[in-house]
């Protein structure tokens, strides 16, 4: 992976692009979200790179991920590393 280093203004955080190899079915999956959501293939994966670093930091504090869905039991999320 080689990252290219842009910024177009001085004020704004900067940006570097990254390319990645993803299966055909993961693209399709990041270009549904982004669909349903009306945003960006790029947000969708700002926020789950921001998702991953919750979860990570909870799973390396020992803390319980749960999932809750209306009307249904809670399930405990159990990450393998």
């Amino acid at each position: 992976m080689k990252p290219t280093m842009t910024n177009k203004s001085n004020n704004s955080p900067k940006k570097i692009l990254v390319t990645v190899n993803l299966l055909d079915s993961d693209v399709e999956i990041l270009t549904k979200i982004a669909r349903n959501r009306g945003t960006t293939r790029t947000e969708v994966i700002r926020r789950a790179i921001s998702t991953e670093k919750i979860v990570e930091e909870a799973d390396l504090d020992g803390a319980n991920i749960l999932i809750v869905k209306r009307g249904q039991q809670t399930q405990r999320l159990i990450l393998v590393r």
